[in-house]
């Protein structure tokens, strides 16, 4: 499929890497850097591994993953802010 061999965030029919930055990989999920500017300072993307045209496709595992990131990177930048520290 075209749309598919275009997607940045898909990967290629060769199994190639996506276009867009991986920071970090899960089963189902990886995150991602934007491919344009950032809306907030470190904006980034949480993206399907499978190729969805809307993230309503996905499945149960794939929305519990999503929650657990989001549940991970709001703890960390929480964390930040409480400590001051960056990493």
């Amino acid at each position: 499929m075209k749309v598919l061999a275009t997607c940045p965030f898909c990967y290629g029919e060769d199994d190639s890497l996506p276009k867009a930055p991986i920071i970090a990989m899960g089963t189902r999920v990886y995150l991602s850097c934007t491919l344009s500017e950032e809306l907030v300072e470190d904006h980034c993307l949480i993206v399907p591994i499978a190729h969805h045209l809307s993230t309503l496709e996905g499945d149960d595992d794939m929305w519990d993953e999503v929650r657990v990131s989001c549940m991970f990177f709001s703890f960390r930048a929480s964390r930040s802010q409480a400590t001051g520290r960056t990493s």
